[in-house]
């Protein structure tokens, strides 16, 4: 199915939008992103907030451990204390399974519970030096996984506070550290060596560097909560022991309370536990301002993106829907010239094919005229020659005829002087018929004499019937010669008739001759003029049918345009009807407007 113009230049303006929707698609996606770390950040932080919770859990049992150790519980007051840390492992176990954390830090779990067994199990037997350190080193375990879990943070606000929680469990892990070094010292008061004492300033210290330290990123109230435990009574008690353990350590007999000494230590170490967790709530609170943030504006820019799509692409709808008619109107009008050039070019070619054709005609009829001319051209020049010759022949001719006219006098002469030759032979003839008419007459009687002498005669009958004969054809032949002689005198006078005429006619033609003679001048001298005339015609026509060649050479080349035209006009006639097409988009051509 094809779209209609409109729809598609709403498109193509509609790119830009695109575009835009293309980058907020990128700011969604980095919204989702954020949303996505958030709930990462916030599944890390509970794994972190177990962690936590199971470092306390351990140094609170650890605390209680001490406690059975100078007499003030009993190994059953510690089950309670073993339960919540059971709770607070099972947690953490859950906590780093959900995590997207590294499967080797999913691992520690089971190291952790096979750690605490082993302590507790010497809890259970006997408590020495060795299980203490069991439970530092199990919780400093701990404590360097928050710093890997705290690593895995996609946030660094949140990273920087679990660092931040991370140091200050340093400070509450040396505390009690502390508390668990002074338990044994306090309960011999024996003088300390210079290990111990190096220990135990190293501790104290511990508390108070990570408490002031410039890494900690922390908000004015935690900062307050801190400067809180500094100025507590009960660190002030412990501060205070502490220096006076140090001042007697050499001497040992310290004098103190082990059991106001163990609550001063668990009072004052809890005092660290308010900031921690102040810490925590608002890692969870930033968290899911992050959450919240992100997923309003993720959907507040969706929304927006949406909106501004339909409304511009209406707004381009309708702009374009005006520009749609208006090349409808010009793509039909397009249509209707197109199809009027068609019928033109067309007609044209038509026009010029039949001109090409009359060109060639007549370049042909033009050549033959040429031809005709050059013929005539040369015929005329031989006229003249000829002409030349006719007037030097008229002369001879003249000369001629007035000698014919001297010769016909004499024929004349001759045949008057026949003609009395004639009568003289036709008188000789006439005597030679007497004779032969006697002859005849003898011959006649002779055989009547013979027939009458009977036997005797018949050979002078024979002889007379000869002379008869002879007599007969003499007659004959005598009656011949007369009639030829007689035509022959009548043919003399009728040629000597024609003689005088031909005498008179040859006069006539020797002035004829004359006249001849000078008109053959004057056609020579004309058929000359001619033939220059002629020349000039010649060149003209060479000229013309060159021009004729050229022309048809030309209505040729109109032939090819026309049809070029004509082939040009269907393409365009096609192409208007594309842009028809285009401009309704169902593929039908409206009719060209009347």
């Amino acid at each position: 199915m094809k779209i209609s113009l409109e729809t598609k230049i709403a498109v193509l303006i509609t790119i830009p939008l695109f575009a835009f929707v293309a980058l907020s698609g990128i700011y969604i996606w980095d919204g989702w992103k954020t949303y996505k770390n958030a709930n990462q950040t916030l599944d890390i932080t509970n794994a972190f907030s177990s962690t936590a919770k199971l470092v306390k859990g351990l140094q609170s049992e650890r605390a209680a451990v001490g406690s059975i150790l100078i007499g003030t519980a009993t190994p059953d007051q510690i089950k309670k204390q073993r339960e919540q840390l059971d709770v607070a492992f099972q947690e953490f176990t859950a906590a780093l399974t959900k995590s997207p954390l590294q499967s080797n830090l999913k691992e520690i779990s089971g190291q952790v519970a096979e750690s605490l067994g082993k302590i507790r199990k010497e809890v259970d037997t006997d408590i020495s030096g060795d299980t203490f350190e069991g439970y530092n080193n199990l919780i400093h375990r701990l404590i360097q996984l928050e710093i890997s879990i705290a690593r895995e943070i996609p946030i660094a606000a949140v990273q920087s506070n679990l660092i931040s929680i991370n140091i200050l469990e340093q400070s509450r892990e040396s505390g009690t550290k502390l508390q668990s070094m002074l338990l044994p010292i306090l309960l011999s008061n024996a003088p300390l060596s210079t290990t111990n004492v190096a220990k135990m300033e190293k501790l104290y210290n511990g508390i108070v560097g990570n408490i002031e330290n410039p890494l900690l990123h922390i908000s004015p109230e935690v900062r307050a909560s801190l400067d809180a435990f500094q100025n507590n009574e009960d660190w002030q008690m412990i501060s205070m022991i502490y220096n006076s353990i140090i001042a007697k350590s050499s001497e040992g007999q310290y004098g103190l309370d082990l059991e106001g000494f163990n609550e001063a230590m668990a009072k004052a170490v809890l005092l660290l536990d308010g900031p921690i967790d102040q810490i925590l709530h608002e890692i969870h609170g930033q968290v899911q301002g992050v959450t919240q943030k992100s997923m309003r504006s993720t959907l507040a820019m969706s929304v927006s993106i949406a909106l501004a799509v339909l409304i511009i692409f209406a707004i381009v709808k309708s702009f374009t829907a005006k520009l749609s008619r208006t090349l409808v109107g010009i793509a039909e009008n397009l249509l209707s010239n197109a199809e009027n050039v068609a019928h033109a070019s067309e007609g044209m070619a038509l026009t010029a094919e039949t001109l090409s054709s009359a060109t060639s005609v007549q370049a042909d009829s033009l050549q033959r005229t040429t031809n005709s001319v050059e013929n005539i051209s040369t015929t005329i020049g031989l006229n003249a020659q000829n002409g030349v010759q006719a007037s030097s022949l008229s002369g001879s001719a003249k000369s001629a005829a007035e000698k014919g006219e001297n010769e016909i006098s004499k024929l004349i002469g001759a045949m008057e002087e026949i003609a009395g030759s004639s009568r003289k032979i036709e008188e000789i003839v006439t005597v030679i018929d007497d004779i032969a008419f006697q002859t005849n007459l003898l011959a006649l009687n002779a055989a009547v004499e013979a027939a009458r002498a009977g036997e005797q005669g018949k050979g002078f009958a024979v002889v007379a019937d000869a002379v008869r004969g002879l007599a007969q054809r003499s007659a004959a032949s005598a009656k011949q010669i007369s009639d030829l002689i007689k035509e022959n005198v009548e043919k003399s006078k009728h040629g000597s008739q024609l003689a005088h005429a031909s005498k008179v006619a040859l006069s006539e033609i020797i002035d004829n001759v004359n006249k001849v003679a000078a008109i053959n001048s004057e056609i020579a001298s004309a058929s000359q003029e001619q033939s220059r005339g002629i020349e000039s015609i010649t060149h003209a026509m060479t000229s013309l049918d060159d021009i004729t060649q050229k022309n048809n050479q030309t209505s040729e080349q109109a032939v090819k345009s026309a049809e070029s035209l004509a082939q040009q006009s269907v393409g365009l006639k096609d192409a208007i009807n594309s842009l028809v097409n285009l401009v309704h988009g169902d593929g039908k051509t409206s009719p060209p407007q009347a």
